[in-house]
């Protein structure tokens, strides 16, 4: 029997140290990329909830409008749970638990609740709701403007002027 022809197979595969190093590149890839996603992951929790109050809040003005009688829409906030509900004549309409990590940080309107007269607009005049995400250190405000009832979501706290805002 030939020698030689016993030791002719061939060994392919990767070595123990190969492996390693993979997997050792691998992991600093995946620690340099992971706080960057979290991060765009969060603020755009952060937007959604901000724009789904938002878009809350113009579906009662519709509502009132569309039905021009003297029921009542309206928000309330409840900073301490981070929820808020919307109802009519003090019925629940819909009730919105902010996703974890995001907190409702507090309202300007009187007694953390916004009510909208026939018009659309709000009875106590324009307001301010602030979600702050506590991951990454962000504030979303949704504005509601005074005379109009305009509603927008804002990265910047907005200014007030005259006692109304701007």
């Amino acid at each position: 029997m030939n020698i030689r022809g016993l030791a002719k197979f061939n060994c392919r595969g990767y070595t123990l140290l190969e492996l390693v190093m993979v997997l050792s590149i691998l992991g600093v890839f995946i620690s340099i990329a992971l706080p960057g996603y979290l991060g765009y992951f969060n603020r755009g929790q952060l937007e959604t909830a901000a724009q789904q109050l938002a878009s809350d809040i113009r579906y009662i003005q519709q509502r009132a409008l569309a039905e021009e009688s003297p029921t009542s829409y309206g928000i309330a906030f409840y900073p301490a749970h981070d929820k808020y509900n919307v109802y009519k004549s003090m019925q629940i309409l819909k009730s919105v638990k902010l996703p974890k990590g995001l907190v409702l940080q507090g309202t300007t309107f009187p007694e953390h609740r916004m009510e909208i007269n026939q018009k659309g607009i709000p009875r106590s005049g324009g307001g301010t709701v602030s979600i702050y995400n506590k991951y990454c250190r962000v504030y979303k405000y949704v504005v509601v403007a005074s005379v109009t009832g305009r509603v927008r979501v804002s990265d910047t706290k907005p200014a007030y002027k005259w006692g109304s805002l701007q």
